[in-house]
């Protein structure tokens, strides 16, 4: 009997133990997270963050000033307006056919320093269209497939008849008779007493050109812009002396920059240098100087040397780029 009782004992034991993995395996399924599928946009967000991908571009009618206003649905002649932006941030836009899924329109903005920019008036055939972006801060690739915002419009341009030509009745002249030539006496002739013509002078104008609006007091400002340069510096020299050494920091806008205040009387030369961050691979990042707003308006360099005049309010863009990613290098 003693025996008997130990074998049912371990049944039940066993039992017991059986029923107790088996609820927390399914306690475990049913906690545990489940895979879920992703999209191509889901991937665009470079650090998670949704804030990277500010912005929207709004459709305004033909060359109106109204950038205040909604987005215009049906237009013909158009205008597209950024706005919400990083400051300086590339903005790559594209307009599809909705029906055909085909690009018909593509094009490159870079933003002020405001995050706004207004592009050029054009027009579409009439029909219907998607327009979608993207921005260099949301995707350094700035590939349109990925952009998870877009704006549906409808160009409703009438399509210009094409004039024809109507032949036009010509009549043909009657032949009318000459009549023969008679003697006429030659009048005499009259002595001009007018003044002789003498061409006016031409005074010469003054030259315009144009000038910044000073600084109070005969200050000067030097700001210098840097996207990318988080735990970078950069130096100042006027005439030749070294000044001071300023690190990056975020200004109003979010992106790294420095800045100078000179009390010059007279034009100062001055230099500036950034340096590049701490163990960086240099092979694969280099640093670029804007000169211009178009997307290849840059020049490989991390100095520049300038002219400040009394009173001048300038700001030099920077940017820290990865060679790996980076379209425009050559």
């Amino acid at each position: 009997m003693a025996t008997k009782r130990s074998l049912s004992t371990i049944l039940m034991v066993m039992v017991a133990l059986s029923l107790v993995l088996g609820v927390g395996a399914s306690y475990l399924n049913a906690t545990a997270p489940q895979a879920s599928a992703q999209t191509v946009g889901d991937a665009i967000d470079v650090d998670g963050s949704v804030d990277n991908c500010r912005g929207t571009i709004k459709i305004h009618i033909g060359d109106s000033n109204d950038e205040a206003g909604g987005n215009d649905p049906k237009v013909c002649e158009f205008h597209l307006y950024a706005e919400g932006f990083f400051g300086y941030d590339w903005i790559k836009w594209g307009i599809y056919d909705k029906n055909s899924g085909d690009l018909v329109r593509t094009g490159t903005f870079r933003a002020d320093y405001w995050g706004k920019v207004r592009g050029p008036v054009m027009s579409l055939p009439a029909g219907h269209y998607k327009l979608v972006w993207i921005s260099y801060s949301c995707d350094p690739w700035m590939r349109l497939e990925c952009s998870k915002k877009h704006k549906v419009f409808k160009s409703n341009c009438v399509p210009t008849p094409t004039p024809t030509n109507t032949p036009t009745k010509t009549n043909t002249p009657k032949p009318t008779n000459t009549p023969e030539p008679t003697a006429t006496k030659p009048a005499p002739t009259a002595t001009s007493t007018a003044e002789p013509y003498v061409e006016p002078t031409r005074t010469a104008e003054p030259e315009i050109r144009p000038t910044l609006t000073p600084l109070p007091d005969g200050r000067s400002n030097i700001a210098v812009l840097c996207q990318g340069c988080w735990d970078n510096q950069a130096t100042l020299w006027v005439g030749g002396t070294e000044q001071t050494t300023i690190k990056f920091v975020p200004a109003a806008d979010g992106w790294p920059a420095v800045n100078w205040i000179l009390w010059n009387d007279v034009p100062w030369e001055i230099r500036i240098a950034v340096t590049m961050p701490p163990n960086l691979d240099e092979s694969r990042w280099r640093m670029l100087l804007w000169v211009g707003t178009g997307p290849e308006d840059f020049i490989w360099t991390q100095e520049l040397t300038d002219t400040i005049n009394p009173g001048d309010n300038i700001l030099y863009d920077f940017q820290l780029v990865d060679l790996e990613h980076w379209q425009y290098h050559k």
